[in-house]
């Protein structure tokens, strides 16, 4: 994983993911094939293309992991990618997922907050905003 790390640090992305999609290719353990495509998709979030970083991300979850801090990521960061492409009703379950894996981490939080917002529920999207920066106050992306 150092190769990835400094593959992507360097400016490097696309080797980075070139490299992780042969990992996943034969990898045959379930749980490492899960934290690859978490990778892989965060690799693809981090140049901006959403709707790569999802599939990365749905292909995560069709592994089969017990990591709860890979599974609250891959629901998560799947959450995220379908609210940057509009997709809010299908986003909440994500976002709602990760909420229920790890309740204490504020993100999944800031983004139901999202998710609702555009769905035009401001109350309950304040809500999970308050709940987010109280988490977290030193994340400023969730004070209202």
């Amino acid at each position: 994983m150092d190769s990835v790390m400094f593959l992507s640090e360097t400016g490097r992305r696309l080797q980075a993911y070139v490299y992780l999609k042969r990992l996943i290719l034969y990898t045959i353990n379930e749980e490492k094939k899960a934290y690859f495509c978490m990778m892989a998709g965060q690799l693809w979030e981090q140049e901006g293309v959403f709707g790569a970083a999802a599939i990365q991300y749905r292909e995560g979850l069709a592994c089969t992991t017990t990591d709860s801090s890979v599974l609250y990521y891959l629901n998560n960061n799947l959450g995220y990618c379908l609210i940057k492409e509009g997709n809010f009703a299908e986003a909440e379950g994500y976002c709602n997922n990760a909420i229920t894996i790890e309740p204490a981490r504020h993100n999944a939080h800031k983004n139901l907050g999202l998710v609702l917002e555009g769905l035009g529920s401001y109350l309950e999207a304040a809500k999970c905003y308050l709940v987010a920066s109280q988490l977290c106050p030193q994340d400023t992306r969730s004070h209202l």
